[in-house]
């Protein structure tokens, strides 16, 4: 391990998770503003009772 930090043929796979890393970051983020606004709708609503 001493000739490179990552060998080459790792770097693609290091890649591959940091995609997978990303788009679950997107998905939670999406389900999280979705929530938040149906949580922020509900809280109006019963404000308005």
């Amino acid at each position: 391990m001493t000739d490179s930090f990552m060998p080459r043929s790792n770097r693609r796979g290091y890649q591959f998770e940091i995609a997978i890393g990303v788009v679950i970051l997107l998905i939670g983020g999406i389900w999280l503003v979705q929530e938040v606004n149906r949580v922020r709708v509900t809280a109006s609503r019963m404000a308005s009772l």
